[in-house]
């Protein structure tokens, strides 16, 4: 018998994804200790945490301010405007919203809005007191909290509801307690200004650092301050910590800007997925608070009045490549990326530039602002990227994996490209932004873009022992490019996967991979992993001969499809048959789905609404309806990517088991490796 030796990529997708009544400095810094105290805590810290392990399950969360989504006068946000936020939110690859309100009666209104639109939308949510517009009062917490604690959309940890604020020291332990024994809550709240005294919160289970997204001065962000809250909070309670992609404010009230600059937003990603052993929960700030900058979001709803800097800045952008971060996140593996893209963002003037026609001072902070075009591409493999912003412009050769790429600034118009072997696939220049020399107002909020190509395949390493999943890229002019570290060399290419033996015939469709086939005395699997490196299979057998197989659906059927059988259609419901990792792709199949699981080591795979993936280790059934049989008539929705085929249907779901190794039928046996697929579903 003849056997190959394979190696597989399996396909990845792109998904196009307060203002605060105290002074922004003091929400920004208010859970942060001296810098110098955090730095002396820190230098030979050895931190006692709860440790769980590596694999565990790892919880994101989403800040959601529905003080920001309703007024009689300009906007309403309905429930559909709900449920379009939070299902774009959900397939984002968050497990829940913390809804941030005060104590407005119509906000009141806003919270059973949210609550019955997430649970159409799939997501979860869970409530964040704001104590800086709510009254302290344990009665009113439990009063408020108790009308949604046993609701089917409510976010718990270990069956308990979920609680978090911001601020809510004026409640001291004993407050909290309290409501913690009436609500039989999990508290999770920022209390600001309690450093040094968390032995005296045991009523907490755990405590949020708000302030811990941004840095504080003129310097990057590090895990500094993360490292002393653990040490600080010991095995007691967890910590739970956020990462933002913005901070930017002007007000005549508060007018400031933290340093963003550096890729502050993959930064912090890459720390949350070094530190996930000891971090069990992270939350993004935020999704809609226009009037800090520090938003995910299109912009669209009610802002502070004065607001000047938000419209036309959508950030969705920011959303769309933490996706890629979040799922490294919950799994401990970076993504396999299978398409080419950029993304790229800049302030829309100069950092001492003067405004000629703004009553306000530039922002504290101004001087930490760099003047450059920030840039993260996602590479499948070597290209070359060329940044341009008016006269200024770079050639960059960038590797498989994320890029880090900066240009200085001029003024004019951006624009990026991208080109492989002479053919370009990305080039986009944005016709609603020009960076300017001479502004009106003072805006240090950034634009940012995204370009992507049409369905190339690309790679980025899986967390393994290379420190994070970007690569150095090589400037071809005299600038500097990123300072990066390199992926981590080994015999067989960190983007590649073993797959293991396959047998096949010895000839024509009879064999296990029908693309190019080479034959090389110097045969090696990381050879031929680089001759196959625009194709999902690759595979050695003989010892030195080569095959590789075509990237394309049928084939990927061909090879994982027959260890797939279906087990009909399913109901599903928002508590999910599958409580896997999910997947969205507009050109979604069955072999890709199966294909998208089996790469994460799941046995049981589902289809539904013809774009979407779901992935479980169990077929589960939900007291809302979910992992029921029904008849196969309600999976009606045809495939994205293959019109003939049905995934599933609304609410209704085409599940699939895996059978185990494949068939003994063929003459050859092959060794296989597969590209390292790790938890996509959020890159189209």
């Amino acid at each position: 018998m003849f056997f190959i030796l394979l190696f597989t990529c399996f396909l990845s997708s792109f998904l196009t994804v307060k203002a605060g009544r105290l002074p922004l400095r003091l929400r920004a810094q208010s859970s942060i200790a001296d810098a110098d105290q955090i730095l002396e805590a820190s230098k030979n810290a050895t931190i006692s945490l709860l440790n769980p392990p590596q694999d565990s399950q790892r919880y994101v969360f989403m800040h959601h301010l529905a003080e920001r989504v309703f007024d009689l006068h300009s906007y309403d946000y309905t429930v559909d405007d709900w449920k379009g936020d939070l299902r774009q939110i959900g397939l984002g690859g968050v497990d829940a919203v913390a809804l941030n309100f005060g104590s407005d009666s119509w906000q009141n209104d806003q919270l059973h809005n949210a609550y019955n639109a997430a649970t159409s939308a799939g997501i979860q949510v869970f409530l964040s007191f704001d104590f800086s517009a709510f009254p302290c009062d344990v009665n009113s917490v439990v009063a408020t909290a108790n009308q949604f604690i046993s609701h089917g959309s409510q976010f718990k940890v270990d069956g308990r509801p979920l609680i978090s604020s911001y601020l809510g020291k004026c409640l001291g332990n004993q407050g909290w307690q309290e409501i913690k024994d009436k609500t039989n809550g999990y508290l999770m709240p920022f209390i600001a200004e309690i450093e040094g005294e968390f032995d005296e919160w045991k009523s907490l289970d755990s405590w949020f650092c708000w302030g811990c997204a941004w840095p504080q001065g003129d310097t990057d962000k590090t895990t500094a301050d993360d490292q002393y809250y653990l040490k600080q909070l010991g095995t007691s309670t967890k910590y739970v910590t956020s990462v933002s992609p913005w901070m930017f404010t002007h007000y005549d009230y508060k007018n400031f800007y933290l340093r963003g600059d550096n890729w502050l937003i993959s930064s912090r990603w890459e720390q949350l997925v070094e530190m996930r052993n000891d971090i069990p929960m992270v939350e993004m700030i935020t999704w809609n608070d226009f009037g800090e900058s520090d938003y995910y979001s299109s912009v669209k709803g009610l802002q502070p009045s004065g607001t000047t800097w938000a419209n036309g800045y959508s950030h969705i952008s920011f959303f769309e490549l933490s996706q890629f971060y979040i799922m490294a996140y919950k799994t401990g593996k970076y993504p396999t990326i299978l398409q080419d893209a950029i993304y790229f963002w800049a302030r829309p003037h100069p950092a001492r530039a003067t405004a000629f026609a703004d009553s306000l001072a530039r922002p504290s902070g101004f001087d930490f602002a760099e003047d450059y075009l920030w840039a993260l591409v996602f590479a499948t493999r070597l290209g070359q990227v060329s940044l341009t912003c008016g006269n200024s412009t770079q050639k960059f050769t960038v590797d498989h994996g994320v890029n880090k790429l900066k240009l200085p600034l001029s003024p004019g118009k951006i624009t990026v490209s991208m080109a492989r072997n002479g053919s370009t696939l990305i080039e986009q220049s944005p016709s609603d932004f020009s960076y300017s020399s001479v502004p009106q107002l003072y805006n240090y909020n950034v634009y940012i873009g995204g370009a992507r190509s049409s369905g190339s395949a690309l790679t980025s390493a899986p967390l393994g022992n290379t420190p994070y999943p970007t690569s150095a890229a090589h400037s071809t002019t005299s600038a500097t490019a990123t300072t990066s570290p390199t992926l981590t060399p080994t015999e067989v290419d960190a983007s590649w996967s073993y797959y293991g033996y396959v047998e096949e015939g010895t000839s024509g469709s009879r064999r296990a991979l029908t693309g190019s086939s080479y034959s090389r005395q110097d045969m090696t699997p990381q050879l031929c992993q680089n001759l196959c490196s625009g194709y999902l299979f690759a595979g050695v057998e003989y010892g030195h001969e080569l095959a590789i197989d075509m990237c394309a659906t049928s084939d990927l059927a061909l090879m994982l499809k027959q260890n797939w059988k279906s087990l009909g259609c399913y109901a599903d419901s928002p508590s999910r048959l599958l409580k896997g990792p999910a997947l969205s792709r507009s050109g979604m199949t069955t072999a890709m789905c199966t294909a998208h699981c089996s790469s994460l080591g799941f046995h049981f795979a589902a289809t539904e609404y013809g774009v979407e993936c779901y992935c479980g280790s169990s077929l589960e059934q939900t007291s809302d309806g979910a992992g029921v049989i029904v008849d196969q008539k309600e999976c009606d929705v045809s495939c994205g990517g293959n019109s003939s085929e049905k995934c599933g249907g609304s609410w209704h779901a085409s599940v699939y088991s895996y059978l185990g190794s494949g068939s003994s039928r063929s003459k050859r046996q092959h060794s296989v490796k597969k590209k390292r697929r790790i938890q996509s579903g959020t890159f189209h």
